[in-house]
């Protein structure tokens, strides 16, 4: 779940080229829709996703709707990303990161 599309693209091509399977939304609403028909093995989101609704209330309902079943790696910008929103979360990500890093933590937790 990535807002800007270029990098959304490129994270999504990445991952697909290294064998797995992607979804990818533009926004919180967008994401909870797919999330309302699907059931992913991983989530990778962009703390700024936009919509009325933040990401950091979509990284809460996936634990409270998946527990533990939907790993979710955050990733992000900026610098200020609250420490008990990263605590919810498998792993997070500074952007920029290396595409190998984030390969690495997807492996790790992607149950594929």
């Amino acid at each position: 779940m990535e807002d800007h599309k270029s990098i959304g693209e490129l994270l999504a091509g990445f991952l697909d080229m290294n064998g797995y399977a992607t979804h990818l939304t533009r926004n919180v609403e967008e994401a909870i829709s797919y999330l309302g028909e699907h059931t992913p093995n991983l989530v990778l989101l962009d703390l700024t996703l936009p919509g009325t609704l933040s990401a950091d209330y979509l990284v809460r309902e996936i634990k409270r709707e998946y527990a533990h079943e939907v790993p979710v790696i955050l990733i992000s910008g900026r610098d200020d990303v609250d420490e008990q929103l990263i605590s919810l979360t498998e792993a997070f990500l500074n952007k920029p990161f290396d595409l190998n890093d984030l390969l690495d933590v997807v492996n790790i937790y992607s149950k594929v």
